[in-house]
């Protein structure tokens, strides 16, 4: 986590291997409860990830055929597409885990 001020702090995947990882954003409040508000990046981190599995799928169909079928290779596009919205989902709610995880671990010290 990363403190942005105003009890403000981001969370993200520290091993997460792409480009844009999700990352959440938190408040904490003056009682000490940690309040999740909303992930941020998660249509850059999809459409870049996405674009760049999808360019590298057209470019192994050109390589292999020395055309690009479009016919052939739009429902493995379409595929990837629905995987990186899937994935980033569950990483978020990974990461919500994480967080609450680790919140309560630290407040069973006190």
């Amino acid at each position: 986590m990363k403190g942005l001020g105003n009890s403000l702090f981001l969370a993200w995947i520290p091993n997460y291997y792409g480009f844009i990882p999700p990352k959440l954003k938190y408040k904490h409040d003056l009682e000490g409860k940690l309040e999740f508000i909303g992930a941020q990046g998660q249509i850059k981190g999809i459409s870049i990830n996405a674009t760049i599995m999808c360019l590298v799928i057209i470019i192994m169909n050109y390589f292999e055929n020395g055309y690009v079928d479009f016919i052939f290779i739009y429902p493995v596009l379409l595929g990837i597409a629905v995987f990186m919205i899937l994935m980033n989902f569950l990483l978020v709610e990974a990461t919500k885990r994480k967080v609450n995880k680790q919140r309560h671990s630290n407040n069973s010290y006190i």
